[in-house]
């Protein structure tokens, strides 16, 4: 008798009637897709797991009784390396397979298109979820530099793709970048994998003018809606609209704007929030351009994940990769609210302090300068961390041949996470108890360079100096955090002369410049004691 998938409450119902812990169902439906054999053979592992298990994970006895009984015999390690492709990406088609496996593509593709557990679609095929699951297990754990050389060469083929193609043409293949990435929790939860192929997006046309204004009206109020219209009429080849795969109605629309100067010939307040954080902070060059993506209209449910959401996001990584070098900072606008702050922050973008309101609406704008950390270094150091073994709760990974020689070991931070640390770190340079809890203490920083936390700091202040315009965040922050007896802000503002908001201003200013100097040495090294090491060998 053939079984189909549990749906979601039935396979819940199962797990309960098995003894499965509550806060290991989560994980394991993820893992399993409701599929009946993986459901059991996962559920006879979770019973056993100590009380206090937070975050199930299959067990490779689970694995290898799954490939067994639902993949088979494998015909070649060929065959296996394709299967692993099939896995490894959203999609796959003959193209994707040439990349990995050369002339034997179109075979091995008419191979997958054969088994039972691989399904077709219009964009290429996939496999069911648990074997999609099952094989990406029993890769890491079996080759884990197989598996990050498959990551590496799909990435790079991917990206190249994105930076290659027209915007609207690269959709699919940014989803399918992305979707390499999906370990990653708020990359995961924050993207609608799945709907992908509902939507569409498409050029503005001359009949959409009505829509474009109707959809504003709607969802974002009349002012706003007037802004789009100024915009439409200025800059129509800004606009894309998002259109239903099958009645191809239109249910959203973006736009996405290049400044390289102030916009006069109306008042938008949030684009002009755009412009001025980016002139106060790092301003532009000759032949850069700021990039805000302006209007991201969807449905009055707001905030909420959803395929046109997704095609706004996924925009916005073709539109930076096909103009990297010539885009400066880039701006992502969403509506006051903290529902997207966690995806934005993991993605290194962060707030600016500038809410701008139109109408009734105020509006976040995530900011990130790709001058500091281009888009495939940004991908890169995402795929550092997805690699990143984890061991006793906490990520670390060996960066570089050098430290893994030595033995030594790094905490891998996010970006937000690194900020936050080092905020912590400068509040806390005083008080030499509390250096060692700071998880900077064991990053790129620090470990194994012979530096204390304090001393990385101060020279890193130091060098605020050295920047256009650095002296008044030098003094900011030195005198706020490395000097003594300053017991209040307001008292280090009138030590310096300055009214408390402009104070602020500077203080805001030179921490951002100190996060993004320490992060690229975090990223990159520091290029001083490397500069020294060559000249010492």
């Amino acid at each position: 008798m053939a079984l189909r998938n549990l749906s979601p409450d039935e396979a819940a119902a199962l797990l309960d009637a098995r003894g499965v812990p509550r806060h290991s169902q989560a994980e394991l439906l993820a893992f399993t897709g409701g599929h009946p054999l993986a459901l059991a053979l996962a559920a006879a592992v979770a019973v056993r797991e100590p009380a206090h298990t937070t975050r199930w994970k299959p067990s490779m006895d689970v694995v290898a009784t799954l490939l067994t009984r639902l993949v088979g015999e494998v015909p070649s390690p060929l065959h296996r390396r394709a299967l692993e492709v099939c896995a490894r990406v959203h999609v796959t088609t003959e193209t994707l397979l040439r990349v990995v496996i050369g002339d034997d593509a179109a075979h091995m593709f008419a191979w997958l298109r054969e088994l039972p557990f691989i399904e077709s679609t219009q964009d290429g095929l996939f496999p069911h979820d648990v074997v999609r699951q099952a094989l990406e297990e029993d890769l890491r754990w079996r080759d884990p530099d197989g598996y990050a050389e498959l990551h590496g060469q799909l990435g790079r083929h991917l990206f190249d793709q994105i930076r290659s193609q027209p915007v609207i043409g690269t959709l699919s293949a940014v989803r399918s970048f992305l979707f390499l990435y999906r370990d990653d929790r708020y990359m995961s939860d924050f993207n609608s994998w799945r709907e992908a192929g509902e939507v569409r997006l498409t050029p503005y046309e001359a009949d959409d003018r009505h829509t474009i204004a109707s959809l504003a009206t709607e969802i974002e109020g009349r002012e706003s809606a007037a802004l789009a219209q100024a915009w439409l009429e200025r800059r129509p080849d800004a606009f894309r609209m998002c259109r239903t795969a099958r009645e191809n109605k239109v249910v959203g629309f973006s736009t996405w704007l290049r400044l390289t100067e102030t916009p006069e010939a109306f008042h938008d307040p949030v684009a002009e929030a755009a412009w001025n954080h980016a002139r106060a902070t790092q301003p532009i060059r000759d032949g850069e351009h700021v990039a805000v993506a302006r209007f991201s209209v969807t449905s009055r449910e707001y905030p909420k994940i959803s395929p046109v959401e997704n095609l706004h996001q996924w925009r916005t990584l073709a539109e930076v990769a096909k103009t990297e070098g010539r885009v400066a900072w880039m701006y992502v606008v969403v509506r006051a609210g903290t529902f997207w702050t966690p995806y934005m922050t993991s993605l290194g973008l962060q707030p600016i302090a500038e809410q701008p309101r139109v109408g009734a609406l105020a509006y976040t704008l995530f900011a990130i300068d790709w001058r500091v950390q281009p888009v495939w270094a940004w991908a890169e150091e995402k795929t550092r961390l997805m690699l990143s073994h984890v061991r006793d709760g906490a990520r670390t990974a060996r960066t570089g041949d050098e430290e893994v020689r030595r033995g030594t070991e790094f905490t891998v931070l996010s970006r937000p996470e690194f900020d936050a640390a080092l905020r912590d770190a400068l509040r806390a340079y005083f008080r030499p108890r509390e250096w060692s809890a700071n998880p900077l203490a064991l990053s790129r920083l620090t470990a194994g360079t012979g530096r204390t936390l304090p001393e990385v700091l101060a020279a890193a202040v130091e060098g605020l100096r050295e920047e256009a315009g650095g002296e008044k965040y030098y003094r900011a922050v030195s005198q706020t955090y490395l000097t003594k007896g300053m017991p209040t802000q307001q008292a280090v503002a009138a030590r310096l002369g300055l009214p408390f908001s402009t104070y602020r201003r500077h203080l805001t200013g030179g921490i951002a410049r100190l996060c993004d100097a320490l992060w690229r040495q975090e990223i990159y090294g520091d290029p001083a004691a490397q500069v020294s090491a060559r000249q010492a060998h």
